[in-house]
């Protein structure tokens, strides 16, 4: 665990972090939800934004499913691609009354796999 000390604030989604590596300080994107048109809103996405090109990948889960906090999980290689890792969540269908976990290559925002829960 790494505690990170910021202004008082609302941290939206700590994925909204990062660490320079050669200086090992750590970035901390924070927002109070305003304005309103925040780029994090919907909650049947999810996004990876590359904060100095302004780009924005989306995977969409579909009409009337919703994810819980997703978790950012490193591939484990040696790579130095700061995208080679995994984005986890749980997916609620509200339509089909069930819940999966979803593994999201983080690189293409592609799905990897899908577990239905019990």
């Amino acid at each position: 665990m790494h505690w990170v000390d910021v202004p008082d604030c609302f941290c939206f989604h700590l994925c909204n972090a990062w660490e320079v590596p050669t200086t090992g300080e750590v970035v901390v994107i924070g927002s109070c939800m305003m304005p309103p048109n925040f780029v994090f809103n919907e909650c049947d996405e999810c996004l990876k934004s590359i904060l100095f090109t302004g780009e924005i990948n989306k995977f969409i889960f579909g009409d009337s499913r919703y994810d819980g906090e997703p978790y950012f999980m490193p591939s484990g290689s040696s790579s130095a691609k700061e995208d080679d890792s995994y984005i986890l969540t749980f997916m609620h269908d509200e339509k089909m009354l069930e819940s999966k976990l979803l593994i999201v290559n983080a690189a293409n925002m592609q799905l990897e796999a899908a577990v239905k829960l019990p």
